[in-house]
């Protein structure tokens, strides 16, 4: 629970993993910094970042519900297509905001999309979040970074430049998948 305000929040911390830490560093706080920028109904709200003892970490919005992967019955299609078109619409609408400012999620798949009990969904997860303007890649030559099941054939290549197709691309992914 945040002290300050009063709401239960999520705390992300950056831990050591298989990425050089100042790479690793470095997509923590873009992470941040572009997820922050946007203020969507459909999009997980930033609250606060801060550093503990050498350890970055931030706030953010928590979502009471589940990954749309709950929502999916195993080898099956989802039956309730009400249920299927407004997620599809919703996620839409976070990308439409996204993209409106200039930013690629990359990574949209069904575990980044949150769904609360009251149908709102959520897209979490900016980790790979990229500018649709910049040029310089932070992942090595050749290595694309994503979910390989969602992702568009431009981004496993590591092409330098991609737009919101990536995304549409993901999404299609998604809904097939559903």
């Amino acid at each position: 629970t945040d002290s300050l305000l009063g709401r239960v929040v999520v705390l992300k911390f950056m831990l050591d993993g298989a990425m050089p830490s100042d790479v690793a560093k470095r997509y923590f706080e873009r992470e941040i910094k572009m997820a922050a920028s946007l203020s969507h109904p459909n999009i997980v709200h930033i609250y606060d970042m801060g550093n503990e003892d050498g350890v970055p970490w931030y706030s953010m919005e928590y979502v009471e519900g589940l990954p749309l992967t709950a929502h999916m019955p195993v080898n099956e299609p989802v039956a309730d297509r009400i249920f299927l078109m407004s997620v599809i619409e919703q996620i839409c609408a976070a990308l439409d905001h996204a993209h409106g400012h200039g930013m690629l999620h990359r990574d949209i798949k069904p575990d980044n999309i949150l769904v609360t009990r009251k149908g709102v969904v959520k897209v979490a997860d900016f980790g790979l979040a990229k500018a649709m303007d910049e040029e310089v890649s932070m992942t090595q030559s050749g290595t694309g970074l994503g979910t390989p099941l969602y992702m568009a054939p431009e981004q496993a290549r590591n092409a330098k430049h991609v737009d919101e197709r990536v995304d549409i691309y993901a999404l299609g992914a998604t809904l097939y998948h559903l």
